[in-house]
């Protein structure tokens, strides 16, 4: 095979991978890897690049730990829930994840009140 054909083939494979990912997009069938694709794609576009992520997975691992796996399943939809709204209203700098975590924390436990969701706070030393 040639380097002509080769790259031809590249470049067909890259453009049919995309278009897959924009209709699964578009018909609303994303999935998790066709995210941080487009994600990738989208700092490039933009030229923006975020160094500071907040994220739901990481967030939602910390309050597993915090509060019991018991509660996972509500700890990881009230973890979404609390980073989206940190991540829209947020505008800081300095220690930025650190302190959208400990926001969205709060707002996990405001939201599992709100619930009826008992959680029990083993970082709570007095606890």
């Amino acid at each position: 095979m040639t380097k002509i054909t080769q790259m031809l083939r590249w470049r067909a494979q890259r453009t049919s991978r995309r278009f897959a990912t924009a209709w699964r997009y578009a018909i609303g069938r994303a999935t998790l890897t066709d995210g941080y694709d487009l994600l990738h794609a989208a700092e490039s576009l933009t030229g923006i690049y975020g160094l500071e992520t907040l994220s739901t997975y990481s967030l939602a691992d910390d309050l597993v730990e915090r509060y019991g796996e018991e509660h996972r399943a509500a700890l990881e939809e009230l973890a979404e829930r609390a980073c989206s709204r940190v991540a829209h209203k947020w505008g800081a700098s300095g220690e930025v994840r650190s302190a959208a975590e400990d926001w969205a924390g709060e707002l996990v436990a405001e939201y599992a009140k709100e619930a009826g969701l008992e959680l029990v706070d083993s970082w709570d030393i007095a606890a």
